[in-house]
């Protein structure tokens, strides 16, 4: 019985880890085409959150979506003030 409820956690946690890690790899090939992918490849993207799962991911986005991404602020910099 505990052996596979173990399996069943561990086959739940491979497939969350999983799902986040092709949408990382998805998303990281978007920024690879516009030259804002940083620090590694988007495989190497997809590896780490493969076996780092929602911690890898939280990174990733921090790294490319969040306002601490020196890309948003340039971006946002550029755009005429709205008035």
């Amino acid at each position: 019985m505990m052996a596979s409820f173990a399996i069943g956690i561990g086959l739940l946690t491979f497939l969350v880890h999983f799902a986040f890690a092709v949408g990382v790899l998805v998303d990281a090939g978007k920024q690879e085409k516009e030259s804002r992918l940083y620090f590694v490849t988007e495989w190497v993207w997809f590896m780490t959150t493969l076996l780092g799962g929602v911690f890898v991911a939280t990174a990733y986005w921090i790294m490319h979506h969040s306002q601490l991404c020196p890309a948003m602020h340039t971006t946002e910099a550029e755009q005429p003030p709205l008035s």
